[in-house]
């Protein structure tokens, strides 16, 4: 008997002398964090096919679309090993802070999931802008000594525009060695600025409970969704820093190193009009670079809030940027053929009279200038359009909580 053969019985016998009746599908429930179902949401799995403890292991993945109890079934017949990838749905993220207690897979031999099916919580998104996004910055320090620095959530973008710094908060920390553990503070000093701390994440920056100084204690974002919220600068806008697991560790001392304390947080968001949301539109992806220099020269510049931009609009516009970007494309394409075209029989007419070359040459020469004229229409109303896209924001009265 193979080895692969006898572990797979062996789980079978084990599956069985618990008492749990053997799977032949895979049952999983989509929910939100609330726990309420999430209906037609898409589940996707990767597997490997059985035997998997030999070389011709045949893998595969699909969706699963959940049903009206956010349900998706998932036949295992044949499948040796299902793993979980993640869910979707329009209107909800997957994240793996919210996920990190998920048993990715089912293996041949399993109980029945049937009626406890494994479970994956979705997000529901909430009201997105255009968001800048600060580069990652942190500290790491492994001496068990006190620590202080300033943060400028502009430093690296800033030095476009060669402005002065900025400090918009001041991290420190202390270690504890009678009780093997660091203690955090975040405060800032600017006026009309404060801070919020959390682990219940929010991607829609608070309204009230900006204080001056936060004190946190490791236990506070150990293997927990920590977030720090800045209002920060003047004119105010807010500023959300969602760390990673790993983004904020403290532990004893390791080796000859000594207490580690690692602070380290990337794709801080801030968003430029001066309102609170947080999630990121990604409608704006094709004109991202545009919005960006926008808002840094209006706020680090001209220390005003830009004009929120009218999506909607700004998406036709570049919609038409790209089709007329696809006429040039296909235009220069029919050009270096008919080029071609011209070059080739201007060879085989060599000998012949320069007359009757360019008579035969004449429709080739015709569609040249055609399609060198289209190039140049696109190419003209691109620049319109681009120097258009600038002013197509918001009327006043929509542009939302501007401070």
């Amino acid at each position: 008997m193979r080895a692969g053969t006898a572990i797979w019985i062996a789980s079978v016998c084990v599956a069985l002398a618990a008492g749990g009746a053997l799977a032949d599908t895979a049952y999983v429930r989509v929910v939100d964090e609330a726990g309420m179902p999430i209906s037609g949401a898409v589940v996707s799995a990767y597997w490997f096919e059985k035997p998997i403890f030999t070389s011709k292991v045949k893998p595969g993945s699909g969706n699963f679309t959940c049903d009206k109890r956010g349900v998706a079934e998932i036949s295992l017949f044949g499948k040796a090993m299902v793993t979980l990838r993640n869910a979707g749905k329009e209107g909800y993220a997957f994240e793996e802070y919210l996920n990190l207690n998920m048993r990715r897979d089912f293996l041949s031999g399993d109980a029945d999931t049937r009626s406890i099916p494994r479970r994956i919580v979705l997000r529901r998104l909430e009201p997105a802008s255009f968001l800048l996004v600060a580069d990652s910055g942190g500290f790491r320090h492994s001496t068990g000594t006190p620590i202080q620095f300033s943060i400028d959530i502009f430093h690296k973008m800033r030095k476009e525009w060669r402005t002065l710094p900025y400090d918009d908060f001041f991290v420190s920390s202390r270690y504890h060695e009678d009780q093997r553990r660091w203690e955090t503070v975040f405060w800032t000093t600017n006026a009309n600025c404060g801070l919020v701390a959390t682990v219940n994440r929010r991607f829609t920056a608070p309204e009230t409970g900006y204080v001056s100084r936060i004190e946190v204690s490791q236990e506070d974002f150990t293997n927990k969704a920590f977030t720090l919220y800045l209002k920060t600068r003047d004119p105010s806008v807010y500023v959300m820093i969602p760390f990673g697991l790993s983004d904020l560790q403290s532990r004893g001392p390791v080796g000859q190193v000594g207490p580690i304390w690692d602070f380290r947080y990337k794709d801080a968001r801030i968003n430029p009009y001066g309102g609170r949301e947080m999630e990121r539109d990604g409608r704006t992806d094709g004109f991202n670079s545009d919005l960006r220099d926008e808002a840094l020269h209006a706020l680090l510049v001209e220390r005003r809030y830009p004009p929120k931009p009218d999506i909607e609009a700004r998406m036709a516009n570049f919609r038409k940027q790209v089709e007329l970007n696809d006429e040039i494309v296909k235009a220069r394409e029919v050009n270096a053929s008919l080029r071609e075209k011209i070059r080739e029989t201007e060879e085989r007419m060599k000998e012949k009279p320069k007359d009757e070359v360019e008579r035969a040459t004449m429709t080739y020469r015709s569609e040249l200038t055609a399609s060198g004229d289209i190039v140049r229409r696109c190419s003209k109303e691109i620049s319109r359009l681009k120097k258009e896209s600038h002013t197509l924001n918001l009327p006043e009265e929509k542009r939302g909580d501007m401070e």
